[in-house]
């Protein structure tokens, strides 16, 4: 996805180290974060599941102009054998966009303009997500390069693959953009200039396997249990307690602004928030 982030506090995918005891976040924090078990032994972020492909619906809150961009990022990530979500449309009201147990929402922020683009999850303590959303404000969304087919559609590839839990391939936009043996470039790479990184690569799609390849006995392909539907009917928070509050903040960009908080709640409910900024 293109971003402006440049500053992870984690082991990029180039081998870089940048800083991770400066900013006080520890190994542990970060591989929940990342979707990568940590040397302390902290699960995936996954979505739980019974069968062979996990299919949490894609709902659809935003602008009828954007539906046909969301669809196509939908679609590229359907290509993997383990996934099958489909799009359901449901209308906004006003600028409440609050999280929906078992989905991935899709919403456009009327307010907030410090908060271009961001991409939430809401996650239990053992690692099984409960909910994401999508947010993009109308600054984003009308200004360049993301007011065009290629750059929609790049944010909305980046966003999902965020969701299902795939780490991405480059966060700092000022490496090069990241080419395939054939050339292909990824969603999951930030980069400024978002045409031809619409698609997720087979290096994407390796890590997606990852997290789903499993059989049914083993970690990460189980239902929501009654404890989980219990924390999530209880306990997702509304939009606007987010918006007033994405919790600690985990990450920086090259500019100091915070682009990544973590919210921790009592009953073991977390969020992870990230945010894109324009420039």
């Amino acid at each position: 996805m293109a971003s402006v982030e440049s500053r992870p506090l984690q082991t990029n995918a180039r081998g870089k180290l940048n800083q991770l005891i400066r900013f006080g976040l520890g190994s542990a924090l970060l591989a929940g974060i990342t979707g990568a078990a940590g040397a302390q032994g902290l699960p995936t972020i996954h979505w739980p599941r019974t069968q062979p492909e996990i299919a949490p619906p894609v709902i659809n809150s935003l602008p009828a102009e954007m539906a046909a961009d969301l669809e196509y990022a939908v679609a590229a990530w359907n290509q993997s054998p383990y996934v099958q979500t489909a799009v359901q449309t449901r209308p906004q009201s006003g600028d409440s966009c609050n999280p929906v147990l078992g989905a991935m929402r899709f919403c456009v922020m009327t307010r907030r303009p410090n908060f271009p683009a961001g991409t939430q999850t809401f996650y239990t303590a053992d690692g099984h997500l409960l909910a994401a959303r999508g947010l993009v404000s109308n600054e984003f969304i009308f200004s360049p390069p993301y007011d065009t087919t290629t750059g929609r559609r790049a944010v909305f590839c980046y966003e999902i693959g965020v969701m299902l839990g795939v780490p991405e391939q480059d966060r700092d936009p000022t490496n090069p953009d990241i080419t395939d043996a054939s050339g292909q470039e990824s969603c999951m790479d930030a980069t400024p200039t978002p045409a031809g990184n619409e698609n997720p690569t087979p290096v994407d799609f390796s890590a997606l396997a990852e997290l789903y390849a499993h059989g049914h006995t083993d970690f990460g392909v189980r239902d929501f249990s009654a404890h989980d539907r219990g924390l999530a009917n209880s306990a997702l928070p509304a939009a606007a307690d987010l918006d007033a509050n994405p919790g600690e903040v985990t990450r920086v960009d090259q500019a100091g602004r915070p682009s990544e908080f973590v919210r921790k709640f009592a009953n073991g409910v977390r969020v992870v928030t990230r945010v894109t900024y324009l420039n």
